[in-house]
């Protein structure tokens, strides 16, 4: 039986059509570079639960870092912005000053398909999210935005298409609601 995480993390990468050339691979994650930042997308190894061979897969996207606000104000904001969280949640490592967005979920062998097509959906969601509010979090943070360099191909300088993909949505739906 070949490995769940791996064959979930090579769908993600189709789902999301990324360019191999933001791309950069490691055994079992692979990151890549949508426009400024950079989401890194990991299967851990596989582990029993419940008699079932799972993994958790986890997106991850650095957004703000080097972050000069105080904790109580960081935690205050990382507050603000999780009360409506669905998908991913915002994450602050204090050690490292840095904010995130991340998200997680388990996938097992009767969930894989499900699973790989959510977290794809949630994954572009989130950094569509990250990139859309680096600039205001940075400064109301006083941090800067996490800004991430290709080691080959260095700073992108036009976001990939799929960023696109929330104006596409409402563009297609008009002034009518997608829900009513």
């Amino acid at each position: 039986m070949t490995d769940i995480g791996l064959r979930v993390l090579d769908n993600i990468h189709r789902q999301l059509r990324i360019d191999e050339e933001w791309t950069t691979r490691e055994p079992r994650s692979f990151s890549w570079i949508g426009y400024r930042l950079q989401q890194t997308i990991h299967a851990t190894e596989l582990f029993e639960d419940a008699d079932m061979l799972v993994c958790r897969v986890v997106a991850r996207t650095p957004v703000v870092r080097q972050i000069s606000a105080s904790v109580a104000d960081v935690q205050r904001e990382v507050l603000l912005l999780n009360r409506l969280a669905v998908g991913s949640a915002w994450i602050y490592d204090e050690r490292s000053q840095t904010l995130s967005i991340a998200l997680a979920c388990t996938v097992h062998e009767q969930t894989e398909a499900i699973r790989a097509d959510q977290i794809a959906d949630y994954a572009i969601l989130q950094l569509i999210e990250a990139e859309r509010a680096a600039p205001e979090l940075a400064s109301t943070l006083g941090g800067e935005i996490a800004v991430s360099e290709h080691p080959v191909c260095g700073r992108r300088t036009t976001p990939d298409e799929m960023l696109g993909l929330l104006t596409l949505v409402h563009e297609r739906s008009g002034e009518r609601s997608l829900f009513a």
